[in-house]
Formats: structure tokens, C-alpha cells, sequence
């Protein structure tokens, strides 16, 4: 059941239009048990003949385990922070292994929020904006 739920989070977040959308703001919150970020981003539309509509949307990842950010804030005026791509990964074991490189077997107690329960949701800024990569639970968007 759980890869089923997964496997659509990831096509909903992979199905985005993702590339030269802006980001806004972005901001980590405690909730009740746990935490989750909140994103706002711009995307820009070219459904209107012979123009472009601007939509601000919010992306809210809901119970984050981990949150990794490694943004050049001069890169990311400059570059007006445009993102490059952004993709969901599902098996986040082998991401952690592949992309991270932690020592395999390291984990705290997972009796409140196993990583295998968590999806990665990897945003790359147009360099050298830098990138964050989010490990959540769930993923949702809604129009400002």
C-alpha cells in the first residue's frame, strides 16, 4: 500500500512543469508531531495566445524527516531563483546510498517516522543557486 501512495505522490510532483519556475520564499515549520516545509513558487504559464500568465502556487511537504539546503544567496538573487529541474524519488534508501553516501545502517529509532515511508523531492537552482532536497512523507499544491 505504501508504494502504491508513493508512486503517486511522485507522479503528481515528477508531472510538474518544473523547469524556469521561481521560488519565492521557503520556510520549515513544527507542526503537531512533525515538521513540514512550506515553498512558494512562481510559474509562468503560456496557455494565454501570444502572452504568458504568472501563478504563484504553494508546495507543502508534510511530515519532513529531513531537510537539506545548500543555497549561494548572491546565485540565487542573480539567478532570480529559477529552478533548473526537480524530481521525486521513492526508494529513498538507495537515494541515501547513492546520493548522500551515509553509512548504511544508520538510522535514529524508527518507531515515529521511518525513511522507508518518506519519499526525496531533490529541487536543482540554475547554478550556482545551489539546491535543497526535502524527505517527506506527502507533497501537495495549492494556488496562493
Amino acid at each position: 500500500m505504501n508504494e502504491i501512495r508513493k508512486s503517486s505522490i511522485s507522479k503528481r510532483f515528477n508531472d510538474v512543469s518544473w523547469h524556469d519556475a521561481r521560488v519565492l520564499s521557503f520556510s520549515l515549520h513544527k507542526g503537531d508531531s512533525f515538521y513540514f516545509v512550506k515553498i512558494e513558487v512562481l510559474f509562468t504559464l503560456q496557455d494565454i495566445p501570444g502572452g504568458y500568465e504568472k501563478v504563484s502556487k504553494f508546495l507543502r511537504f508534510d511530515r519532513c524527516r529531513i531537510f537539506v539546503a545548500d543555497i549561494d544567496l548572491l546565485g540565487l538573487e542573480l539567478c532570480g531563483g529559477m529552478i533548473g529541474s526537480a524530481e521525486c524519488y521513492t526508494n529513498v534508501l538507495e537515494y541515501e546510498r547513492r546520493k548522500r553516501n551515509k553509512v548504511e545502517g544508520f538510522d535514529l529509532p524508527q518507531n515515529r517516522l521511518p525513511l522507508n515511508l518518506c519519499s526525496v523531492f531533490e529541487f536543482d537552482l540554475i547554478h550556482p543557486s545551489g539546491y535543497f532536497t526535502i524527505f517527506a512523507g506527502n507533497f501537495d499544491i495549492t494556488t496562493v
